[in-house]
């Protein structure tokens, strides 16, 4: 079956959640053991996006433009409807970091900058 978990914003009411529903504490250590993830735009979808998860912005009802960057560059599906949320999570495409290859290894070469003289 499909496991769900949750990663409530600190400001929503997480009584407000199914009786059923797992939480999770620590998205970032859900990351590691999750292929997917759905946000409407939050930074765990950028951290999914680096890490070559499937990611997909869902706004349903959406008015107006686009909350999300990823989904706005066409880098990652942007859900409107409950059709295209369970085509786009049944779907075995995975919307790859073509940029992630580019920045491994940024933090070495930002230290190696700070420290010259």
């Amino acid at each position: 079956g499909l496991e769900i978990t949750y990663a409530v914003h600190p400001a929503q009411d997480k009584n407000a959640l199914p009786a059923n529903a797992a939480f999770s504490h620590d998205a970032q250590e859900s990351l590691k053991t999750h292929g997917t993830v759905v946000s409407a735009f939050s930074s765990l979808l950028l951290d999914a996006w680096f890490g070559e998860r499937k990611a997909l912005s869902l706004q349903p009802n959406r008015t107006g433009k686009d909350k999300c960057y990823l989904s706005e560059k066409g880098l990652i599906p942007l859900v409107e409807t409950q059709e295209d949320f369970f085509s786009q999570l049944l779907s075995k495409d995975v919307f790859s970091s073509q940029n992630a290859s580019q920045l491994r290894g940024s933090r070495e070469r930002l230290e190696s900058l700070l420290i010259q003289k």
